[in-house]
């Protein structure tokens, strides 16, 4: 029986470059209770399904969210690779490669990002009018729980709204990234290693890339206060794919369904849920007959008075 290979050294320079930019820049970890605003009609399928929406990050709302950061992480990228020693042949390739798959190939490369946005407010005049103007709930769980049920293919990422932050993080982490790969010996020992192609590498750089761009929105959605779950899409099963699709307000939008999982022993139960002013009050009540897997044993229903017109 062969023995186990190492994970390759590019894949554990970029998880360090990852963590120690986490660590350098204090970020902080999600609240305790994180909060879901949706519809009545999805807030019912979230409880038919026992699981959230996870949409393709390139159908948000708004389509620029994405280049916002990605723009960004791309310019200081080219910028860095001046100040390094990329001059070896592959690592230059490598390298180069990355900015191709980030500007030409870039629907390629997030195709396998899909988030579920939630806030750290829970009843915000703003958030009800985007999300909710004709009647929607607004739902807490524990971020513990989320992240006890989702397992490693997911992150969840706080918004950041600032510029300055922005660049400052973006030139940390690629900086990290760079540096790392840079020192990693041209003539290292790689038989007892994961077998990766400079493509491979620079795929995966371009990866983490795109992912540090998710998190970054510009000034005006600062209300918000957005954490958002980002997961990869499971495997198609049995020949089922896993992304399916739902309509949005002018296109069909690609998701996959996330579960929850109520009934097992991560349950993720609601800890506070709040109708919007536009529904009846009969809704409060309505949700407090739930059954006891769906909510908090001290989960609060209340109805909105926030004046939402």
């Amino acid at each position: 029986m062969s023995a186990k290979k190492k994970s390759h050294p590019i894949l554990t320079a970029l998880r360090q470059a990852t963590q120690e930019t986490r660590d350098e820049c204090l970020m902080p970890p999600p609240p305790n209770v994180l909060y879901h605003y949706t519809t009545l009609q999805s807030f019912i399928s979230i409880l038919d399904s026992q699981s959230l929406w996870a949409t393709d990050i390139r159908v948000l709302n708004d389509r620029s969210e994405l280049d916002y950061g990605l723009k960004e992480a791309i310019k200081i990228y080219v910028e860095m690779l001046g100040s390094h020693d990329v001059h070896k042949s592959n690592d230059k390739t490598m390298f180069d490669t990355v900015v191709d798959i980030l500007v030409n190939r870039r629907d390629e490369i997030t195709s396998h990002f899909y988030v579920t946005s939630f806030s750290a407010e829970k009843n915000q005049l703003e958030q009800w009018r985007a999300y909710c103007r004709d009647g929607g709930v607004c739902f807490g769980l524990r971020a513990a729980d989320v992240y006890a049920r989702q397992g490693s293919h997911f992150d969840i990422i706080k918004c950041i709204y600032d510029e300055k932050l922005m660049k400052k993080e973006l030139r940390i982490l690629i900086g990290k990234i760079v540096h790392k790969i840079c020192k990693i010996e041209s003539g290292e020992n790689m038989n007892d290693c994961e077998e990766m192609t400079p493509n491979n590498c620079a795929y995966v750089i371009a990866r983490v890339l795109c992912s540090a761009a998710l998190c970054y929105k510009k000034t005006e959605f600062a209300h918000e206060q957005e954490y958002r779950l980002v997961a990869l899409p499971p495997a198609s099963r049995n020949g089922i794919r896993a992304t399916r699709l739902r309509m949005g307000e002018n296109m069909a939008k690609p998701y996959f369904a996330n579960p929850i999982a109520i009934n097992d022993e991560h349950a993720v139960k609601m800890t506070h849920v709040t109708i919007s002013p536009t529904l009846s009050r009969d809704t409060v009540q309505s949700i407090k007959r739930l059954k006891p897997e769906f909510l908090d044993k001290n989960c609060r229903v209340v109805q909105s008075r926030l004046p939402l017109r």
